[in-house]
């Protein structure tokens, strides 16, 4: 049985991997139109990055289907936090997260610290 203390310094370092360290966050910016390795899959090692600063703004990922081209292009970069709740109308994939290189693919990417967190607590206590 694992120990009170240990199940404690387990949870500190795993809450201390997932505070931000500031109020500025890296975003991977890019456009599909203009460059082909921003679409999905991500060639993140061709694209560059940028410090987003506003403490207001968070990463993007956005799909946007353009009718006059017949096309569908891949957006990616820094944008205000609710910028995809004003855009939820207009029924395009939008999705914005707050932590370093975020937007580089789904959002079920950044819930694996969190499934590995729970597989390993589970495993403590069995």
């Amino acid at each position: 049985m694992v120990s009170v203390h240990c199940m404690w310094l387990i949870c500190l370092i795993y809450l201390g991997q997932t505070v931000d360290e500031g109020e500025s966050i890296l975003c991977y910016v890019c456009d599909s139109m203009n460059n082909p390795l921003c679409n999905d899959p991500f060639n993140m090692s061709a694209i560059a990055v940028s410090n987003c600063t506003n403490e207001n703004f968070a990463c993007l990922k956005r799909e946007k289907y353009d009718k006059g081209i017949n096309s569908t292009s891949l957006h990616r970069g820094c944008i205000q936090k609710h910028f995809c709740e004003v855009l939820a109308k207009a029924s395009e994939f939008c999705y914005t997260c707050t932590s370093d290189y975020c937007n580089s693919s789904f959002r079920t990417i950044a819930l694996c610290p969190l499934y590995l967190f729970v597989i390993i607590v589970s495993l403590l206590f069995k």
